[in-house]
């Protein structure tokens, strides 16, 4: 005769490393932040706009090196017990199609824009027959 017995099941979670619950643990709040972002892009120009949370534009930096573009951010905020701070920073290199000497970045309400227009595309020079006159 089969007798039936109560298990138990125990769930666990998995995780990339075993001492991963240790190091968040010992992690500040902010260490691993990574500001979301998004790109839009038209026939004439292009748009990046970063969530950079609650840093001012006197938290971050912009530069152009060749084609790369980079943006950093470092907050630091101090209370009475303890001290906080974030950074990030974010690089990618510009499509060919964008004109260097026309970007635009903007600051507004936590929201970094940076905007770039296109070259204009080569026209098309019609071919023309000249006629060859002779004599």
């Amino acid at each position: 005769m089969a007798t039936k017995t109560d298990k138990k099941e125990t769930k666990v979670a998995k995780t990339d490393r075993p001492s991963n619950w240790i190091e968040k643990f010992f992690e500040a709040p902010w260490s691993d932040w990574h500001p979301g972002m998004e790109v839009a892009e038209t026939d004439k120009d292009r748009t990046w706009t970063v969530d950079v949370g609650n840093m001012t534009d006197k938290d971050l930096n912009v530069t152009l090196k060749d084609n790369m573009l980079t943006i950093r951010g470092f907050l630091e905020e101090k209370t009475e017990d303890r001290q906080m701070s974030k950074s990030f920073q974010r690089s990618f290199t510009l499509p060919e199609d964008v004109n260097l000497k026309k970007i635009k970045i903007r600051y507004n309400a936590g929201k970094l824009l940076v905007h770039v227009q296109k070259n204009e595309p080569p026209r098309e020079i019609p071919i023309e027959t000249i006629p060859i006159q002779s004599g």
